[in-house]
């Protein structure tokens, strides 16, 4: 059964604890506890617990060992209270891991996926998440958690393959040479597996970028086949694989069972509802089982004999969406200090992903895969500017002072990052400044209310146009949002300009008169990369028609919002020639 992440913090598990681990990985975990037991080169505090394990030999030999362990109880007791005191970070088979006292085998958390008898304090935990972040920043890396089923691959009961579907159990039938490396029968579990198209290549690029695990309701001997299936040389996720009997909370993907530091973790599921960390993905539905399971009236894919592009589909797209979050968290114009940034809020910049990501969708009302019509980016932009304006005019009406939220604001200019990646590398330069500077703004939503409360903040410590302050990024955030509803206008004006043209006057206008001569050359040069009109509606899930009304909302609310910014320094007596 699918099940929804039931909190906003997502964590995941990678390092291992205490100085028995010999080897990097958690399958090494036990062996390092039982070769730190039977070695002769122990740490110290290993050494003087040695003695107090109970014996593992048998009949007389075991009586003896017993005799010569209960003599010296007292005399190590001693010692190892004056020397040492254990705190005692993890049990396993009631045992500590790390002095062999035993312990009450239900204190700590159950990580019964690295062992089944492993459960570690909270204290270490903590200790790990903390070294575990380090870890992760000193090779640039973030991580990734993945669901399984309708994520990477899509598996049903042989009982359940229908009559349209026989050609899969037929070896010989034409169709099996384009399945072939992606389709798997599963005779010892009754069961079919269709691997997702591009998952292995999504796997081998996301490995670089991210430490891998998966997360799965599955029973544990299905979450390993499919492992197996997805990764048969161990290279991705070796022994990080999370099954239902992992839990400790039941039909929840509870997260107190993994490690990691919830400011670097990003999940990748299919599950309905949005959480602070994750990012949702399109089901994947290739039996005729899944659409029975989700309600769906239609065809399956396999059923229509089709399947996902290699090239297009949600596995590509997801990955291009991956590899934008990674080169954001981790731009080098912000420094090699990671420390404070959060995955979260560079995610928050990308929210109308979810829109691209979920486009499609399978129809109640037909036999096939349409596309429906669904919040795109640009109308979730269009709404949130107007609703912006809306309070603006308002406020207008009533000839009251207008000062906007910085935390709503901070949220609607969130979604115009999207617009940027869509028109490719010749906005790369306008992406990563407009996404620093609204990253500070976010941050600093949690300790300022309005926009005027950080104006007059940096006017007091006069700092407003000192390079990183608050006013000075406002400045830059509302240059982005100028860009955008120039590009809109001219996108838009009766002599259908192409979009080279459209973007090389908005940029001459807005960014221009502000930029030094190196950057004016590299974004003139960049304009020759810009997709055509064709490719941009396409990459924005719109036609001429809808682009024009999404387009003609954003400019008419976008203009109330510059011109309440622009007021807002012009009334503190800041020029805008900067």
């Amino acid at each position: 059964m699918k099940v929804r992440w039931p909190l906003p913090h997502m964590l995941l598990v990678r390092d291992i604890p205490v100085w028995m681990i010999k080897v990097s990985g958690l399958d090494e975990l036990i062996w390092g506890f039982h070769s730190a037991l039977s070695s002769t080169h122990h740490p110290p505090s290993v050494v003087r617990k040695r003695q107090r394990q109970p014996p593992v030999a048998t009949g007389h030999s075991a009586a003896v060992t017993v005799s010569l362990f209960q003599d010296k109880e007292a005399e190590i007791r001693e010692v190892s209270v004056k020397e040492d005191i254990c705190t005692h970070p993890g049990v396993i088979g009631g045992m500590c891991i790390k002095c062999g006292e035993k312990m009450d085998n239900q204190s700590g958390i159950a990580f019964g996926y690295i062992h089944k008898d492993l459960r570690l304090a909270n204290d270490e935990i903590v200790r790990l998440r903390d070294r575990d972040l380090k870890n992760l920043f000193s090779h640039k890396k973030l991580c990734l958690v993945l669901d399984l089923d309708h994520t990477l691959l899509n598996s049903t009961r042989c009982m359940d393959i229908t009559q349209e579907e026989g050609y899969l159990m037929n070896e010989s039938d034409p169709m099996q040479d384009a399945l072939r490396g992606n389709l798997f029968k599963l005779n010892s579990m009754h069961m079919m597996t269709k691997l997702r198209p591009f998952v292995h290549t999504f796997l081998k690029e996301a490995s670089k970028l991210f430490e891998m695990y998966i997360y799965t309701m599955g029973e544990r001997v299905y979450a390993l086949e499919m492992a197996n299936l997805l990764d048969p040389q161990k290279i991705y996720f070796d022994s990080r694989v999370i099954a239902q009997g992992d839990c400790t909370q039941r039909h929840q993907k509870g997260l107190d069972v993994v490690l990691g530091q919830e400011s670097a973790v990003l999940i990748l599921d299919d599950t309905e509802e949005h959480r602070a960390n994750l990012i949702l993905m399109e089901r994947y539905h290739f039996f005729a089982s899944s659409c029975k399971q989700f309600r769906y009236k239609c065809k399956s894919l396999s059923e229509l004999k089709s399947d996902e592009s290699e090239a297009d589909g949600a596995l590509a797209t997801v990955l291009q969406v991956l590899k934008r979050i990674h080169n954001l968290f981790f731009d080098p114009e912000q420094g090699d200090n990671f420390a404070g940034r959060d995955v979260r809020q560079v995610l928050k910049l990308i929210v109308a992903v979810k829109n691209i990501l979920r486009i499609r969708k399978m129809s109640s009302d037909d036999d096939g895969y349409k596309v429906a019509r669904v919040q795109t980016p640009l109308s979730s932009i269009a709404q949130a500017f107007e609703e912006i304006s809306d309070l603006i005019k308002k406020g207008n009406c009533n000839e009251v002072a207008v000062d906007l939220q910085l935390k709503p604001f901070c949220e609607a200019c969130s979604l115009v990052s999207v617009l940027f990646g869509c028109l490719g590398m010749a906005f790369k330069f306008a992406e990563m400044e407009y996404t620093a500077k609204l990253r500070d703004l976010l941050e600093a939503s949690k300790n300022f209310d309005t926009l005027s409360s950080i104006v007059d903040f940096d006017l007091k410590n006069k700092t407003v146009k000192s390079p990183g302050s608050h006013t000075r990024n406002l400045r830059r955030v509302r240059q982005g949002l100028d860009l955008i509803k120039e590009l809109f206008q001219n996108f838009l004006s009766p002599e259908n300009l192409s979009l080279k043209t459209a973007a090389t006057t908005a940029y001459q206008q807005v960014c221009a008169p502000y930029h030094t001569w190196a950057v004016r050359t590299a974004a003139s040069a960049g304009m020759c990369t810009l997709p055509t009109r064709e490719q941009l509606l396409l990459n924005l899930n719109e036609t001429d028609k809808s682009a024009d009304t999404e387009m003609r909302r954003y400019i008419k609310a976008s203009h109330d919002v510059i011109k309440i910014i622009d007021d807002l320094y012009i009334a503190r007596g800041i020029t805008l020639d900067w």
